[in-house]
C-alpha cells in the first residue's frame, strides 16, 4: 500500500497547471478570406532597417565638403538591380547613382536623404519608416 505516494502524486497533478490554461488557445475561422492582398512588386533586393526602424539613408562628404553624396546602407540581394531602379524610377541621372563594389553600398550624387527615404518608403511598403 502506497498512500503517502499516491497523495504526493495527487497534490503534483492537481498543483501542475494544464497545458490549456497556460496557453492561448488559437481558433481558425473558414469563412475568413483566403484571397491575399495585392503584393508590392517582388524585387530582387531588399534594404534592412535600422535599430530606430529606419530607412539607412544617410548624407555624407568628403575633403571638407568640396564632394557631398548621399549613402544607402544594409541592401541585400541584387545591388545593381537597386541602384538602377533607384537611379530610374526616382529620377537621378544614371552616372550620378554608384554602387561601392568594397562596402556595397550604394552612393548618389549631392544630398537626397528624403527624396530617397520617400522613393523607399513607396517602393518597399514600409509607411512606418517614411520620412
Amino acid at each position: 500500500m502506497r498512500p503517502a505516494l499516491t497523495t504526493a502524486a495527487a497534490v503534483l497533478a492537481r498543483s501542475t497547471p494544464r497545458a490549456s490554461a497556460l496557453l492561448p488557445s488559437i481558433r481558425f475561422s473558414s469563412s475568413a478570406s483566403t484571397t491575399p492582398a495585392p503584393a508590392a512588386v517582388a524585387r530582387p533586393y531588399v534594404i534592412g532597417l535600422t535599430a530606430g526602424n529606419q530607412f539607412p539613408v544617410y548624407p555624407s562628404t568628403k575633403a571638407a565638403g568640396s564632394s557631398k553624396f548621399t549613402v544607402v546602407k544594409k541592401i541585400e540581394g541584387n545591388k545593381k538591380a537597386f541602384a538602377q531602379d533607384l537611379a530610374r524610377e526616382a529620377g537621378f541621372p544614371a552616372e550620378d547613382v554608384k554602387l561601392n563594389p568594397v562596402t556595397g553600398h550604394v552612393q548618389i550624387k549631392g544630398f537626397h536623404v528624403d527624396k530617397v527615404k520617400q522613393w523607399l518608403s513607396t517602393t518597399m511598403g514600409n509607411s512606418a519608416a517614411a520620412v
